[in-house]
C-alpha cells in the first residue's frame, strides 16, 4: 500500500462522519436486491452500533433484518447510485437501527458505492418538539376565550386569533399586514382615551422587563380587560410582547 493510500485510509478512520463502503447485489434481471458491506470507520460503529468485526463481507439485509421493508427504498437507492454513478443526498429515518440519518452516497466505480451520514436524531426531535408546541399553541389561540396578539422586539405581528380581531373589529386586511403600529391607528378612533392607551404601550415597549393589567374603555360602550408581559428566552434575550384581551 502506497503512503498515499495509507493517508486516506487514516483520513477515512478518523472523519467524524460515518463512512462505509459497499458492492451491491442484484437479482438474474439486474435489479437490486442486497448490498454487501466492505468496509466502515470508527464513526460508522459508533453512530449505528454495528462493529465492524461483525459486519464485514456480511449482507445487509442479514445485518439489518427488515431493511428491505422498510419505508425508504434503502437498496433501491444505493442501487442507481452503483448503477448510475449519480450522487444523492437525503434525509431518511432508519427503522432497524431506529435513528435518523442525513446520507450523501456515490459510486466511484461500477457495482459500487460509498456513504458517508452523520446521525442527526437528536435534531429531528427538536423539530418535531418545536412543530408541536407550534400545534398546541395555534390550538390554545383558538379555544382562547381572550383575543391574543403576539409582537416581536420591533413590533410586528407575529402571531394573533381570530378573537382578537373580533373583539377590536379589525379587517383581516389590516392583520395581514402585520404592523403593530397599522393596528394601532386602526383602533384609536373607538377608543374613549387613545392618547393614555398609545401612552401606556409606548412605555411597556419602552420597559421591556414590566408587565401590565388595566381596563380600556370603548365608545361603544365595550369595557375590556388588558394583559399584557414580555417574552423572553432562558438566556435573557427579548423576543417581544403578547398581549391578552377579554371583552369584559
Amino acid at each position: 500500500m502506497s503512503k498515499i493510500d495509507e493517508k486516506y485510509n487514516l483520513l477515512i478512520e478518523k472523519m467524524p462522519d460515518a463512512f462505509a463502503y459497499h458492492q451491491i447485489v442484484t437479482d438474474d434481471d439486474g435489479a437490486p436486491v442486497d448490498y454487501i458491506i466492505l468496509e466502515v470507520n470508527a464513526a460508522f460503529e459508533e453512530m449505528t452500533g454495528l462493529k465492524r468485526e461483525k459486519i464485514i463481507g456480511e449482507k445487509v439485509t442479514a445485518v439489518l433484518p427488515g431493511i428491505e421493508k422498510s419505508e425508504f427504498d434503502w437498496i433501491g437507492t444505493y442501487g442507481k447510485v452503483a448503477s448510475s454513478g449519480e450522487s444523492v443526498r437525503f434525509e431518511s429515518f432508519s427503522e432497524p437501527l431506529g435513528r435518523w440519518y442525513e446520507v450523501s452516497a456515490y459510486s466511484d466505480e461500477p457495482g459500487c458505492f460509498a456513504t458517508v451520514f452523520r446521525d442527526i436524531t437528536e435534531s429531528k426531535k427538536s423539530e418535531e418538539l418545536l412543530k408541536m408546541h407550534s400545534v398546541m399553541l395555534k390550538t390554545q389561540q383558538k379555544a382562547s376565550l381572550d383575543g391574543i396578539l403576539v409582537v416581536d422586539e420591533n413590533d410586528k405581528i407575529i402571531s394573533f386569533n381570530q378573537k382578537f380581531s373580533d373583539i377590536w373589529g379589525i379587517p383581516d386586511e389590516i392583520m395581514a399586514l402585520q404592523s403593530g403600529e397599522k393596528a394601532l391607528n386602526y383602533v384609536l378612533p373607538k377608543l374613549n382615551d387613545p392618547d393614555e392607551f398609545t401612552r401606556r404601550i409606548s412605555e411597556l415597549y419602552n420597559n421591556r422587563q414590566e408587565k401590565s393589567h388595566e381596563e380600556i374603555s370603548l365608545k361603544d360602550g365595550k369595557l375590556l380587560d388588558r394583559y399584557s408581559a414580555p417574552m423572553f428566552s432562558d438566556k435573557g434575550q427579548y423576543y417581544g410582547r403578547v398581549w391578552y384581551y377579554r371583552d369584559i
